[in-house]
């Protein structure tokens, strides 16, 4: 995959609960892993001179004295750039289509002085083969294309000249230009660091249709080897979810029945035996990609039917002999592929698939910690499958994927000491750095292998490192929104869980807040807040919250996101910023916590409990956030509270999603009531039903027999709760632990 949202990171986020951290859930892990490269990619030969250039017959040669087909051996044959920009200088006017593409394509592949990299490809291109295009073969446009892509060059004009000129040939192209052209577009709309060449891309959502349309009619497919198949996939995918444009990933959606084409072309019996290693892992991180992030709900739908195909391409990878072929990079996407294929997918066909290959999660941890592999893994591929672990350890529909994951602790201590090592750590972008520090989290706060915690708990002073390299010079000003929201949540529940160094005395006197990575976190988090996914608000100020550490810049900068989200935050993200904010107690905390609960309100009533998405801890949890907020029992704010508490009591027992009331959920129900009669001036109907309101009752003494009590418990006062239980006779036990 690319390296910017594709490099490896495709921002799309993980949509699942992690974890019940009370007082409040935590907030999601924000962001995926991602595959760890684009598919290796063989440029497609250039356009060869006829025979009788070949010998030279009748045909006038060079300024040099070269015929024309000395001059394509030199080109092919040169080594550096200085040595092609020579050659060009001599023989430059007398070139024709082949020898100009020819010469591009080489000097793609050559390493030399950029600037003069950039200025030979600019003459090759714009005053070379530009007057030449009408001549073009489609071979030579679809290698021109090719190099383009691979040194994201791409002068202006140019790309609608040469795509215009092999669309012009479409019927003549072979299934290895239709697919270097189809990856080129893919590539050079997806990873380019310029906005112009993007919107280039953009706009030629057409011949993207076309060129899939061609690449899948039936004198093309079946001549198809298996890497025009696999990079036809990638390309699918990478323009799909990467795309700025929506015409280009409407041209996609439109083309679902490509995706069934290619699968079943791949697992055929003259193809599938002979993919190479890079070519099913690329495949099946194409799949993962499109199940999991296309905005389309055809295209996933498109995916989910080729659960068979799925569990075969997984099949033939863990088979010995590829597993043995097999590079960093494509374990490192297949394992990311099993992940995300086993949490985002809602079909349970390709749940089964994943699961079917439990053991497919040893083989591969077995072969990447290996001594041939491990030393060779880049930062990305390491963050991405210790992501990956993290996630079917966790949110896997499968007992015996998660079981595989807690019996490899030592793979999860080798795979995380070779990140903070001393020639990994360094080159690692901040994307790999918060993967992996939200990989930590997860697992040491919500494996169910005690081995898997402890692997965790014994490199500590690995997260120091992680954070330190994360807020360095280098770093900080480049990590993206998602970046800080996700390190943020990862530091909050790493903290919970116990697994940061010196957790009690940084949380004394808000400590925390005033030591300098988090400040400098907490600052660069303040400018991204803008720009962040309504999840990234809402874990940054849930994290905010659990951490105890804010600052006026970061209030400010928070709520005014929140409040501009508001319509487009899913369930747990009101849940989360509505506790988070109360929690922080910032001076507007109460209108924005107001704004939460009002627009679950509107959902629940407008929806129903079960259809608007909510789950018992959330619902429990926006009414705890109305406590701690103090919110008034006036009229608004009451019916509006009223209206969760009847989606719990009608859903008591379930079915909501999650798994049911816990007992921190009922203590925060009855602080609830009780806080709104206390504080009113009237007796206030009660917002449960007696029977429920008795089950409250009881999971509060409970809880205080155990010696344990709610942060929200001692954040809205042991006096006040005394107040509020003598006046409802209710007589609860409440405890020095309660306080202000």
């Amino acid at each position: 995959m690319t390296q910017n949202d594709g490099d490896g990171w495709i921002s799309v986020s993980s949509r699942r609960e992690a974890g019940r951290g009370r007082a409040g859930s935590r907030g999601r892990g924000g962001g995926r892993g991602a595959g760890s490269g684009r598919g290796e990619q063989r440029s497609g030969s250039a356009d060869t001179a006829s025979s009788s250039q070949r010998r030279g017959g009748g045909q006038p040669r060079s300024p040099g004295g070269l015929h024309p087909a000395q001059l394509t051996g030199y080109i092919k044959g040169s080594s550096s750039v200085e040595e092609l920009g020579r050659l060009v200088q001599q023989h430059g006017s007398s070139m024709n289509y082949i020898h100009v593409s020819a010469a591009y394509c080489s000097l793609a592949k050559l390493s030399g002085s950029s600037a003069a990299k950039q200025a030979l490809a600019d003459q090759l291109l714009v005053e070379l083969l530009q007057p030449l295009l009408p001549q073009c073969g489609e071979r030579a446009c679809a290698n021109v294309m090719h190099a383009m892509a691979r040194m994201q060059h791409c002068p202006p004009g140019m790309l609608s000249g040469v795509l215009g000129r092999l669309l012009a040939q479409l019927h003549a192209a072979a299934p290895q230009h239709l697919a270097n052209v189809i990856w080129a577009l893919a590539t050079l709309g997806s990873s380019s660091p310029s906005a112009a060449v993007e919107a280039a891309v953009a706009q030629h959502s057409n011949a993207v249709s076309s060129l899939l349309g061609r690449f899948i009619s039936s004198d093309i497919l079946p001549a198809a080897i298996p890497q025009h198949l696999a990079n036809v996939m990638w390309a699918l995918a990478t323009l799909g979810s990467n795309s700025s444009s929506a015409a280009v990933g409407a041209a996609v959606e439109q083309h679902t029945d490509a995706i069934s084409s290619l699968l079943g072309r791949f697992i055929t019996r003259d193809i599938l035996p002979t993919a190479k290693p890079q070519e099913l892992a690329n495949t099946l991180w194409a799949l993962a990609t499109l199940g999991s992030s296309s905005s389309s709900a055809a295209v996933g739908a498109a995916v989910k039917q080729h659960a068979d195909a799925i569990s075969r391409l997984l099949g033939r990878f863990i088979s010995s002999d590829i597993l043995s072929a097999s590079k960093p990079q494509d374990l490192a996407n297949v394992i990311w592929a099993l992940a995300t294929l086993g949490s985002s997918s809602s079909s349970a066909a390709v749940e089964a698939a994943v699961a079917q290959h439990s053991n497919a999660v040893s083989r591969l941890l077995a072969r990447f910690t290996s001594r041939d592999i491990l030393p060779a893994a880049k930062p990305q591929e390491l963050a991405n499958t210790l992501w990956a672990l993290a996630t079917l350890g966790s949110s896997s529909s499968s007992a015996a994927v998660e079981v595989a994951v807690s019996q490899h602790p030592d793979a999860i201590s080798s795979l995380l000491a070779r990140f903070i090592s001393r020639d990994i750590l360094p080159a690692a972008v901040p994307q790999a750095l918060a993967n992996t520090l939200w990989a930590l989290a997860t697992l040491g706060s919500s494996s169910s292998s005690a081995a898997v915690t402890a692997a965790v708990a014994q490199h500590a002073d690995a997260i120091s490192r992680l954070l330190g390299r994360f807020i360095s010079r280098d770093m900080l000003p480049t990590a993206k929104p998602q970046n800080l929201a996700n390190t943020l949540w990862a530091l909050a529940v790493l903290s919970e869980a116990g697994l940061i160094a010196q957790q009690s005395q940084l949380r004394q006197q808000n400590a925390l807040s005033r030591h300098n990575h988090m400040r400098q976190l907490l600052g660069a988090a303040s400018q991204a807040a803008p720009s962040m996914t309504p999840q990234g608000v809402a874990n940054s100020i849930w994290a905010a919250s659990r951490l105890r550490i804010s600052s006026d810049a970061f209030a400010a900068a928070m709520q005014q996101a929140a409040a501009q989200q508001v319509k487009a935050m899913i369930p747990q993200d009101l849940a989360n910023t509505a506790l988070g904010a109360a929690g922080l107690a910032w001076g507007g905390s109460a209108g924005l916590v107001a704004a939460m609960v009002q627009e679950a309100a509107r959902r629940v009533q407008g929806q129903g409990a079960a259809g608007s998405g909510f789950t018992h801890q959330g619902l429990a949890n926006l009414c705890a956030s109305a406590t701690l907020a103090r919110l008034p029992a006036s009229e608004q704010p009451l019916q509006q509270v009223q209206a969760l508490c009847d989606a719990l009591a009608q859903h008591w027992d379930g079915p909501l999603h999650g798994s049911g009331l816990a007992s921190q959920d009922m203590c925060q129900l009855l602080q609830l009531h009780m806080w709104l009669q206390a504080s009113s001036q009237q007796q206030l109907p009660s917002l449960l039903p007696q029977q429920q309101l008795q089950q409250c009752e009881a999971a509060w003494r409970q809880l205080q027999a155990e010696g344990k009590s709610s942060d929200m418990a001692r954040q809205v006062g042991r006096a006040e709760l005394r107040q509020a239980s003598e006046l409802l006779g209710l007589q609860l036990p409440i405890t020095d632990t309660e306080r202000a």
